[in-house]
């Protein structure tokens, strides 16, 4: 009997201890992070991905035509304003050059022998002159008075007094005379006096000169050089093909300036002006900001994608942005000095937006609120919430829940946000 009473007591006892540990741990707060609002300088910023282009490109051509024999560019190498990139064949182009070298000395040599016997040349050309003047004078009187002749005939002829085989033969003579007579005067001609022959010469000698002149020019086409100092972008062709004059051979980017190009939706165009002050970030490492600044806006929208183009010049750090390299772009549409500001994750979901804040109580309470855009890391809280009311993160947390906040973040100032 004693026995059945002392465990009835141990029994209740257990029971009362049940009870009273649950009501301790129903009254038990739930711990929560707590964020206390506060003040900032709150930056609307519109966001887009572009891609890293630099600034001067050129396209290195070729002027001539012919097979390539080697090319140096290699993309992404560095090249200097002036050095060989390319060669082509030059074999045919060097052996026009060496013919007309050829020429110009031969020329020369003539001139040279002229000099030499100028006044030897001098007197044979007029003693022979003077001969070949007596010998066409002498063939031009013999002519006319065959035409004297040949005018007497016809006459006799048409009278019938003489045969018409005396005229044609007289006239037969005087074609052969007419033939001889043109050859004279070729040969007289022919007989100038030195100086013309000399100055021709000299002429020769500075034609075959102008022509080396034009083939030296041509054949320094088949070294193909750089046009700037830069890095290549591009190599369009290999060493062995044939290509044709004003054929691309490499695309090759100055140093200096680079871009970063971005395709922005036409309704936050207004947002984005020329100036502007940018942030950028390599997809390669996000965390690191570099400065840019807004150099260009494309003059239309693209009308499939209802989008324009903005070039923003990188202002720093120019190194590390390589050509077609993906990048973030960060625009600053506009700032607000002393805003209610709170980060995004303590938001609850659904519509309206509403917090949970920490009441006088201790418990949670929910509270609607107005934002000024509501998917954002940091909110600028236009109604509902003041600087020093506690929010809640929203994580195992139900309204007229106990909380004890534990603060993990400031909330004052641009340093927590």
């Amino acid at each position: 009997m004693v026995r059945k009473v002392a465990i009835g007591l141990l029994v209740l006892v257990l029971a009362s201890g049940g009870s009273l540990w649950a009501v301790a741990h129903r009254n038990r707060p739930v711990e929560a992070e707590g964020y206390r609002v506060g003040t900032a300088t709150y930056k609307e910023v519109v966001s887009g991905i572009g891609t890293v282009e630099y600034g001067a490109q050129m396209e290195v051509k070729t002027e001539v035509g012919g097979k390539l024999t080697q090319i140096l560019g290699e993309p992404g190498g560095r090249v200097a304003s002036g050095q060989t990139v390319a060669r082509l064949d030059e074999r045919e182009a060097r052996l026009q050059l060496e013919q007309q070298v050829g020429n110009r000395d031969l020329a020369r040599a003539r001139v040279a022998d002229y000099q030499r016997n100028y006044s030897q040349n001098v007197r044979s050309v007029e003693d022979q002159r003077a001969l070949q003047e007596k010998e066409t004078a002498a063939l031009r009187l013999e002519r006319e008075q065959l035409q004297a002749r040949i005018g007497e005939t016809a006459g006799l002829v048409e009278e019938g007094i003489l045969p018409a085989q005396d005229l044609t033969r007289l006239q037969e003579a005087d074609a052969l005379l007419e033939a001889r007579l043109e050859t004279a005067d070729t040969r007289l001609a022919a007989l100038r006096p030195p100086v013309s022959t000399l100055q021709e010469a000299q002429a020769a000698v500075e034609a075959a000169a102008d022509g080396i002149r034009r083939l030296e020019l041509e054949l320094a086409k088949y070294q193909v050089k750089a046009p700037l100092d830069g890095i290549v972008l591009e190599r369009r062709v290999e060493p062995g093909a044939v290509v044709q004059p004003g054929e691309v051979l490499l695309v090759v980017a100055a140093d200096g300036r680079k871009y970063a190009v971005l395709d922005l939706d036409e309704k936050l165009l207004g947002k984005v002006a020329l100036g502007q002050e940018a942030a950028l970030f390599l997809e390669v490492d996000p965390s690191r900001e570099v400065k840019g600044r807004v150099s260009g806006i494309g003059p239309a929208v693209d009308r499939n994608t209802g989008t324009v183009e903005v070039k923003v010049e990188i202002l720093e750090q120019r190194e590390r942005f390589l050509q077609n390299m993906s990048v973030r772009v960060e625009f600053v549409a506009e700032s607000f000095e002393g805003a209610v500001v709170l980060p995004g994750r303590y938001l609850l979901e659904g519509e309206p937006p509403a917090v949970y804040v920490l009441s006088e109580e201790g418990t949670a309470a929910r509270r609607e609120i107005k934002v000024h855009t509501r998917n954002a890391p940091t909110l600028m809280v236009l109604e509902g919430l003041e600087a020093g009311a506690v929010v809640l993160a929203p994580e195992g947390v139900k309204e007229g829940t106990k909380v004890s906040a534990t603060f993990r973040e400031k909330g004052e100032g641009t340093d927590g946000l």
